[in-house]
């Protein structure tokens, strides 16, 4: 245990000095969508798995920044908001494998192309930048999906709410850069597994019927969302 957590002491370290590049900035505003509850994990979760939890949410957080500093005209923060969330997605890219890792990294090119042009005053249309924050939340969607359905094969019901949960955000994220607006069934759906979520979390209420028809709905979320992103 002492050795497991000196590694993650050292990881966390490592992490928070990638992230240093740039000068805090104060948040402009409530980001769309954040699950902000802190909630320990447990004792017997992979070091990788308990450095997601110290930067949950924080992708958004610095998407919203870049996407209302821009208006403003305040490029030095967007530059900021963009680069802080490409290095999160990096460490997102850790966890993951196949398919989703190549898209999760496409992505992150994405990012720091965008993050170029700004520095290199070329000029970015508002729908091609926010085309790039949809494509990031969609990719990082697709992947919680699949990780929560792994840790459901694993009996880990605890890490399967915590994937579903991001899933579900993110989802919910991409659809507003792209779309602006989500679909009734889309939100019925995304409301659902949230709720879900939450119970596999909490460890209450939950029943295996739920969770699997989450997955689905979720899933039908996302290819719905494949016609709206290009990845």
């Amino acid at each position: 245990m002492f050795v497991r957590n000196t590694i993650l002491i050292v990881f966390l370290t490592t992490a928070a000095v990638s992230l240093a590049g740039c000068k805090d900035k104060e948040k402009a505003e409530e980001p769309i969508a954040i699950f902000e509850e802190e909630i320990e994990s447990p004792s017997d979760s992979s070091v990788i798995d308990e450095i997601w939890y110290f930067f949950n949410g924080d992708i958004q957080k610095n998407l919203q920044l870049a996407r209302t500093t821009f208006s403003s005209k305040d490029y030095e923060s967007m530059i900021h908001g963009i680069e802080k969330a490409e290095a999160i997605m990096k460490l997102e890219s850790m966890r993951a494998a196949g398919q989703n890792k190549i898209d999760i990294d496409r992505s992150i090119e994405q990012m720091g192309k965008l993050a170029n042009d700004i520095r290199n005053e070329i000029f970015v249309p508002i729908p091609e930048y926010e085309q790039t924050f949809g494509n990031a939340q969609f990719v990082l969607g697709t992947f919680h999906l699949d990780k929560a359905r792994e840790m459901w094969k694993k009996r880990d019901y605890f890490m399967t709410g915590r994937e579903l949960h991001e899933a579900s955000l993110n989802f919910e994220n991409a659809y507003l850069w792209v779309d602006h607006k989500i679909d009734s069934t889309s939100t019925k759906a995304l409301d659902q597994s949230l709720k879900v979520a939450s119970e596999l979390i909490d460890d209450a209420g939950w029943v295996p019927d739920d969770v699997v028809s989450s997955f689905n709905s979720m899933n039908n979320v996302a290819n719905k969302l494949k016609d709206k992103v290009t990845t």
